[in-house]
């Protein structure tokens, strides 16, 4: 199995026993939500594939993804990260399910682990007994012997039947043979006339009346028909959702304003993003790291040009890039 194979089954164990840990810890999927301020779909998404196979793949917001779903339902960072690079390396062993669920699942293969061939083990989970076939009934020796006498029977029928006309008399065959062509002139004597009585009906009935033709349409009738509607614009959610994320570099001397909120300084290392959660405006702002950054605005990257010293996101503004987007 290829490395990409290897790495996509990795991710969906890893998926699931992320969910497993939350699900032991007494965490709804609606906790993690208003933790997260993510789109449901996208967490369900993680939890059932990691997002290796999804749209907005990316490691670096990946890793920042995991970073903060591990602090929500109480993760050791460290330990998830490392868990998660193990994903990307196709060798994932179910380290956390071992060590949090307590879950020892059989062992993978060593040509598994080096990522070359990946795959979901197919033998039993270790503890367990691979289950038995049970042997196929054996069939009754009555039923052996019955088929024959089935073929046989109707052979014996016909030979008796056989000699009981060979041995009857000419006066008795000729009337067997009268009362077979009398049988035969009778029924085709009873198709034909139903055959023309039918005929009959068939005439007497009258054809249905033709159907009148619509009345063809003036033209200017259907150019008057309305254009469809277009489709509803999006809406934005009472909090939007801004990734600031450390691209192409560590982000120095980074200003941000949420709302009426003053102006903040930022660092950022590389790999690593900030959330905000803005209800009307956001402005970001700075001289030398912006070209190095990349801002995502409910889940997709906004535009930002490398000559940008500063980038103001308001309602409007996120609601007409929405719209942009294909729907």
């Amino acid at each position: 199995m290829d490395p990409e194979e290897a790495q996509r089954v990795c991710g969906v164990r890893f998926a699931s026993d992320l969910k497993q840990i939350r699900e032991k810890r007494g965490l709804s999927l609606d906790n993690v939500l208003d933790e997260l301020k993510v789109p449901r779909g996208l967490l369900e998404h993680f939890e059932r594939t990691a997002l290796l196979d999804h749209e907005m793949f990316n490691r670096v917001y990946l890793r920042s993804f995991v970073r903060s779903y591990a602090q929500v339902v109480g993760l050791p960072v460290e330990e998830a990260l490392a868990a998660l690079e193990e994903v990307f390396e196709g060798r994932y062993l179910d380290r956390l399910a071992e060590k949090y669920l307590g879950i020892k699942r059989e062992e993978v293969p060593p040509e598994v682990a080096a990522g070359e061939d990946a795959g979901m083990p197919s033998g039993p989970v270790s503890g367990e007994e691979e289950p038995v076939p049970a042997p196929p009934a054996e069939e009754p020796a009555a039923e052996t012997t019955r088929e024959p006498e089935q073929t046989v029977v109707p052979e014996r029928a016909r030979a008796v039947r056989a000699g009981r006309l060979a041995g009857a008399g000419p006066h008795r065959r000729r009337q067997a043979e009268e009362g077979l062509w009398l049988r035969i002139v009778l029924g085709g004597a009873l198709v034909v006339v139903l055959v023309l009585v039918a005929y009959f009906f068939l005439l007497r009935s009258e054809p249905p009346p033709a159907e009148e033709a619509p009345a063809p349409v003036p033209e200017d009738t259907v150019a008057a028909e309305a254009p469809p509607p277009p489709p509803p614009p999006p809406v934005l959610p009472d909090t939007m959702t801004v990734y600031l994320v450390a691209e192409r570099g560590p982000l120095l001397r980074i200003r941000v304003r949420v709302d009426d909120d003053l102006r903040r300084p930022y660092w950022v290392e590389q790999g690593d993003s900030i959330l905000f959660r803005p209800v009307n405006r956001i402005s970001i702002q700075s001289r030398y790291s912006l070209p190095r950054a990349r801002i995502t605005l409910e889940g997709h990257t906004y535009p930002v040009s490398p000559s940008d010293t500063m980038v103001v996101i308001t309602r409007e503004t996120a609601r007409a890039f929405l719209e942009t987007l294909p729907r």
